[in-house]
């Protein structure tokens, strides 16, 4: 259940709050610009009046003086002075003096004029806020014979604009209002509410209802909208109906698909039980074959004719390579159905490379090839399956002495760091053509495509070796020989590993 919105989450949510919200921004802050430039033009509108009036009262009461000034009648000029007082009380008379050519009083009104004054202001609001002062000069038959200084009072600036403003304001307000209301039903009506229908419709179409029509043959953004939706409402339908029919046929292939799924799993383990009984079946022949072999071989039946001598080692020679390839055939038998089981035990590492590597000098010899181990073995002890890490270096150090140059060496080394331990086998061979590194460790995977009988075989060593070393928790890598020609093999495994029986599946 959705928690109850607040007043701010659903004026965030409502399109038409936040549209009649932005209108009645836009029209406060145009009101308010429109009020002030208003207002300016009434301040300025009454300032001009304000002056114009003041003009026309100095020209008055100097034309009223000027008989008593052309007369020089003091005491008429007085009694003109207080009448025209009396006379102009609305607009803020403050004094009136009267001036001869040099500056000196004539006459003046009661109490005087206070201080020096040079002028009205020049300022638009100094009309309002301070005195104004009009020279109005009187000349008798051309001749300038008396100045005539009137002062007016300040009449206050809020006294000045506070009826324009009053009815600026009140217009303004009036106006806002229509234009908000207005403006927000206009909105609403052709823009808030056909959105709101589009998305009433859009959540139909997203619950699954396809007999919905939305064009109501506007012309504008939101009409292409709702044809651009009534569209796509119908494109959705097509491509539903296509994806049923897709996925009644993809159904179909997923049963044919398990189908064959479990019929190759069949043949899968048919051939693997065949691989392995056939293997376990050939052994035993084997067996015999080899034993005779090399008890011919040792003269146990008399001396053996010279003649035979090279056919009775080729015999042993076969034997041995058949029956390593059936064991590694067995090996692959049991991978593929996880039978290959570890047995782990406290293993001397270096004992282990060590046996290997005296154990390959021999075959190394017979095809003119040395085994060398570079520098000291450190001693190392971890728990794993002695037997198979002994087959990993037996395959890792058979395949560098087949691929080796004869008169070469095969350098073998071990190096602890880290909590692992490496040992490197390095040959001086052809080296991994770049095209077949990804297979290497692939079952039945091979470097050496090639026919040649030195190198030849069933591509099961090395991915046998890789799946032994990663069930010991390692792995085996591989790079281009630094010194040049060749190629490293490095069995990386960890010193410390599951202490406990398993069993190494294909992978």
């Amino acid at each position: 259940m959705k928690p109850p919105k607040t007043r701010a989450g659903l004026f965030r949510d409502s399109l038409s709050m936040r549209y009649v919200g932005f209108i009645v921004l836009f029209v406060v802050v145009t009101g308010l610009l429109l009020g002030a430039v208003a207002t300016l033009a009434s301040v300025r509108t009454a300032a001009n009046e304000r002056l114009a009036s003041i003009q026309y009262a100095s020209g008055v009461a100097a034309g009223a003086l000027l008989p008593m000034i052309a007369d020089q009648d003091r005491a008429r000029i007085l009694a003109q002075l207080e009448s025209i007082m009396s006379a102009n009380k609305g607009i803020e008379m403050q004094c009136i003096e009267i001036l001869d050519v040099q500056g000196n009083v004539i006459a003046e009104t009661q109490g005087g004029c206070i201080g020096d004054t040079v002028g009205p202001s020049s300022g638009l609001l100094d009309v309002f806020t301070k005195t104004q002062v009009a020279r109005v000069p009187v000349a008798v038959e051309g001749i300038d014979v008396a100045v005539v200084v009137i002062c007016f009072r300040p009449v206050g600036l809020a006294d000045a604009i506070i009826q324009p403003a009053t009815v600026t304001a009140t217009v303004l307000i009036f106006a806002m209002v229509v234009a908000a209301l207005w403006g927000g039903w206009l909105v609403v009506r052709t823009v808030v509410e056909p959105i709101g229908a589009l998305r009433d419709a859009a959540e139909r179409i997203s619950r699954g209802e396809r007999d919905v029509s939305l064009d109501d043959g506007r012309a504008d953004e939101i009409g292409e909208l709702s044809r651009s939706l009534d569209a796509m409402t119908t494109q959705l339908q097509h491509q539903e109906s296509q994806l049923l029919e897709s996925y009644g046929s993809l159904e179909q292939a997923y049963v044919q698909q398990e189908g064959l799924t479990k019929r190759l799993e069949q043949t899968m383990g048919m051939k693997s039980d065949f691989v392995a009984v056939a293997s376990h079946e050939i052994r035993s022949p084997l067996a015999v074959i080899q034993l005779y072999a090399e008890m011919l071989e040792d003269n146990e039946f008399g001396e053996t004719d010279p003649r035979l001598v090279d056919a009775v080692e080729a015999i042993v020679s076969s034997v041995t390579r058949l029956s390593s390839i059936v064991a590694s055939l067995l090996d692959v038998a049991m991978l593929e159905r996880g039978h290959m089981s570890l047995e782990y035990s406290d293993v001397a590492l270096h004992e282990v490379v060590g046996s290997a590597v005296e154990d390959a000098s021999a075959l190394a010899a017979s095809r003119g090839v040395s085994v060398e181990v570079e520098g000291e073995l450190p001693e190392v002890v971890l728990r794993g399956d002695a037997v198979r890490l002994r087959q990993v270096l037996d395959n890792l150090l058979s395949n560098a002495i087949k691929y080796s140059d004869q008169s070469s060496a095969v350098g073998v080394g071990m190096r602890v760091s880290d909590g692992d331990v490496d040992i490197r086998v390095a040959d001086t061979g052809r080296g991994v053509p770049e095209d077949r590194a990804h297979v290497l460790f692939d079952l039945f995977g091979r470097g050496d495509t090639s026919d040649n009988a030195d190198v030849a075989g069933l591509g099961l060593g090395l991915p046998i070796a890789d799946r032994i070393a990663r069930a010991h928790g390692g792995a085996i890598l591989f790079a281009p020989n630094p010194d040049g020609k060749g190629t490293v093999f490095v069995v990386t495994l960890p010193l410390l590993m599951a202490d406990g029986p398993g069993s190494i599946s294909v992978v």
